[in-house]
């Protein structure tokens, strides 16, 4: 497993004071049923413990394949529940997320790749609830591994002048 992160994220990580390995963060049951659901489709899909076809008939030539993602966490509860969170409640929600798909791939599907990438800024709002920090964490299969998502999207958040952090999880 490989992680990278920006200066952004890095910041935001120390302030989190979380460490990818040791640090436990209970999720809600809609996060943890929505992750078993994926792994599950998958698990059926591809009993032989290879993806050997793409997973969305729609995807592109590139090889970001989605398998599952949250657009925005803070969108699944509701406004006040919101207001009652701290700050980085989020991110170590999209961290605790990553880090238990990054499991279940790994454990279930060994002989593939697969990119994990979570975006979180304090600055950006969310949509629906503005005043409230973004997380948004996807999950893509790799077919081409020269493809560098994570470069491509940090320089054009630095061109458009946005404070995002980004970490990426290649398993």
């Amino acid at each position: 497993m490989k992680i990278r992160t920006n200066d952004i994220m890095d910041y935001h990580l120390n302030e989190l004071d979380y460490d990818f390995k040791s640090t436990f963060i209970n999720l809600p049951n809609y996060f943890e049923l929505e992750i078993e659901k994926t792994t599950a489709l998958l698990k059926e899909r591809f009993p032989n413990k290879n993806i050997t076809e793409r997973i969305n008939e729609k995807a592109g030539i590139n090889e970001l394949d989605y398998i599952i993602g949250f657009d925005s966490i803070p969108d699944y509860f509701s406004y006040s529940e919101c207001q009652k969170m701290k700050v980085f409640e989020f991110l170590g929600m999209g961290l605790e997320i990553l880090k238990r798909l990054s499991v279940m791939l790994k454990e279930n599907f060994p002989n593939n790749r697969f990119r994990l990438i979570m975006e979180f800024s304090t600055v950006q709002e969310d949509v629906i609830y503005p005043g409230l920090e973004a997380c948004h964490v996807n999950c893509y299969k790799v077919w081409d591994s020269d493809y560098d998502y994570f470069t491509e999207m940090d320089e054009w958040y630095l061109e458009k002048d946005y404070t995002i952090g980004m970490l990426e999880i290649t398993v």
